[in-house]
């Protein structure tokens, strides 16, 4: 085979390459980076409400 200059039989990978799960994971951790900080007012006040039902034990989980 490989003095008729073929070394293996061409077998294209399939799928999605790398490039495109490193810049959709990108995005949307971007993405969610803005919404968090965009909203993080009403996050700190989830957050707080979430902490002042387990002090009380009221939490309904």
């Amino acid at each position: 085979m490989i003095s008729a200059g073929r070394t293996r039989a061409a077998n294209p990978p399939g799928g999605l390459g790398g490039r495109f799960w490193f810049w959709t994971i990108l995005i949307t951790v971007v993405v969610a980076g803005i919404v968090v900080y965009r909203n993080r007012s009403g996050l700190a006040l989830w957050l707080d409400d979430r902490r002042v039902r387990r002090a009380r034990g009221h939490d309904p989980k």
